[in-house]
């Protein structure tokens, strides 16, 4: 015990007794500041930093310009997928995200195979509207629900003869 002790205080001694404390952590120090001289070769952090920036937004072009590409691909998988197709028809027609939600919510409820047979005409699309807002558990939502469907009718039937419009 006492030869541990005395190691202990021969370290301590040690430490104390150099003239400069900090000495050893000049080298630490200087490296935090970035005032390490560089060796023969060695970019800069600016110059690191910038070739990141640069490789980081070439791997973000190639993602988005791949994901493009893929995109193309599938405008025939569009046909073949009902639920796609349904999505990429509300989109040409121009009816807004929440309305899309909405219209995909009913043809969920009326299990078609063919989701889009319900933009056929203005009695479809009542029929199995009218069905799923039955179904809603809150009463005071199937007001909003009815008038939200009034004005996706006359967006996506206003070149037909004979579609009532919402102002009457």
């Amino acid at each position: 015990m006492n030869s541990a002790l005395v190691n202990m205080m021969t370290g301590l001694a040690a430490v104390l007794g150099q003239a400069d404390p900090m000495a050893p952590w000049e080298g630490v120090q200087k490296a935090f500041r970035n005032a390490l001289p560089r060796a023969e070769g060695e970019l800069s952090p600016y110059q690191m930093g910038f070739r990141f920036v640069i490789g980081l937004l070439a791997v973000v072009l190639f993602f988005y310009f791949v994901a493009r590409f893929a995109q193309r691909e599938r405008v025939g998988v569009r046909r073949q997928a009902p639920g796609r197709f349904f999505s990429s028809v509300l989109s040409e027609i121009g009816i807004g995200w929440l309305d899309r939600f909405l219209l995909r919510r009913i043809a969920r409820h009326s299990s078609l195979p063919q989701p889009s047979v319900i933009l056929f005409s203005t009695d479809l699309l009542r029929k199995y509207s009218e069905a799923w807002i039955e179904s809603l558990a809150f009463p005071p939502i199937r007001g909003l629900v009815r008038s939200r469907i009034d004005e996706i009718e006359v967006q996506a039937f206003a070149e037909l003869p004979g579609v009532r419009s919402a102002q009457g």
